[in-house]
């Protein structure tokens, strides 16, 4: 009997294949828990046996689906990872509950009197995003980190943008992948969001619309204004009603990325803005899938009271479990620092 997943012959008598675990009888199927052979469903660990087809734990390929089916049987990495420096400084990011990948990429840094906490959104209608994120977010920290004793700070966040445009650059394309319109699917494209603390000194450095804020005790400000269409509307005149019922309310008007050939157009300067902090407070770095759920800056400041007396990687989670909650439309990712 030739198993009709993995192909490999077994005895005529078999119930499972022997080389992928996979059920090759109506008996052995309905022992685990078919209801269309009668049994009573039941939960199965999925990586011991495809919850769509049955098929064994030899049937699992490299990102967690199932060979046969395609059914997603265990957590890719970057499904759900998070980082935490110490108890003060720690993030979260995870796919989410409609995307089938998590683009979205935080990477934090350290050294004596200094952080990086940098956060790249990758964007879904581009090629590679998870590559392109993971590329920028990663240099961008091992650059400031290197360069944060510098006093010449906004000239250091430029080398860094363009690092990562290059970085982003290199991401491999394919100019034949087009969309439903025949239109092609640009290079890898992403946000860039950037807090580096030195002291009692932060500097934020973004491009496109993944934020960061601050809240202490008089409030919560937040600190990035986002690129996009929604806000260059707004400024041109349109009322922000009318401007967010634009089906291009949401588009970014600024990002890393290459043009559609591939060749590197270069990128202007990350907007930038310094806050000299005289106390303690929060530091929240964050991509668009946190953002979009709140209602205004005090949300935010809200769901951070909640976790008060609990480390930074606990109010991390409390922000990707809340949003996650609200619908998890999109990949999130929250980064929380608690200053002194």
């Amino acid at each position: 009997m030739q198993c009709s997943v993995c192909n490999e012959p077994n005895d005529d008598d078999a119930s499972y294949c022997e080389g992928c675990g996979t059920p090759l009888t109506d008996a052995a199927k309905h022992s685990t828990g078919d209801t269309a052979f009668g049994g009573a469903a039941k939960a199965v660990d999925p990586l011991i046996e495809c919850p769509g087809c049955h098929a064994g734990p030899g049937c699992i390929d490299a990102e967690g689906h199932c060979t046969n089916c395609g059914t997603k049987r265990k957590m890719a990495p970057r499904d759900h990872f998070h980082q935490a420096l110490s108890a003060k400084v720690a993030g979260v990011s995870d796919i989410g509950m409609k995307y089938k990948e998590n683009q979205d990429f935080m990477a934090l840094g350290e050294k004596p009197g200094c952080l990086a906490l940098v956060v790249c959104d990758g964007m879904s209608n581009s090629q590679n995003p998870m590559k392109g994120s993971k590329a920028a977010a990663e240099l961008a920290r091992d650059m400031l980190i290197s360069g944060a004793d510098r006093s010449d700070v906004d000239a250091l966040f430029k080398e860094v943008a363009d690092a990562c445009q290059e970085a982003i650059c290199k991401t491999p394309f394919d100019v034949n992948n087009v969309d439903r319109e025949g239109r092609m699917i640009l290079p890898a494209q992403s946000t860039f969001v950037a807090a580096l603390v030195q002291g009692r000194r932060v500097t934020v450095g973004w491009i496109g619309d993944s934020r960061a804020y601050w809240l202490s005790d008089s409030g919560c400000q937040q600190l990035t204004h986002d690129h996009s269409w929604l806000n260059e509307a707004i400024a041109g005149g349109m009322s922000r009603e009318e401007a967010e019922k634009n089906k291009l309310s949401h588009a970014i008007t600024r990002s890393l990325g290459a043009a559609d050939d591939g060749t590197d157009p270069g990128v202007e300067a990350p907007e930038m803005r310094t806050l000299n902090i005289t106390g303690k407070g929060t530091l929240v770095v964050c991509s668009d899938g946190l953002w979009n759920y709140l209602k205004n800056e005090e949300h935010l400041r809200s769901l951070i009271a909640q976790t008060a007396q609990a480390d930074a990687l606990t109010a991390a989670r409390k922000l990707v479990t809340f949003a996650r909650e609200a619908g998890g439309h999109d990949n999130i990712t929250a980064v929380v620092a608690y200053l002194q």
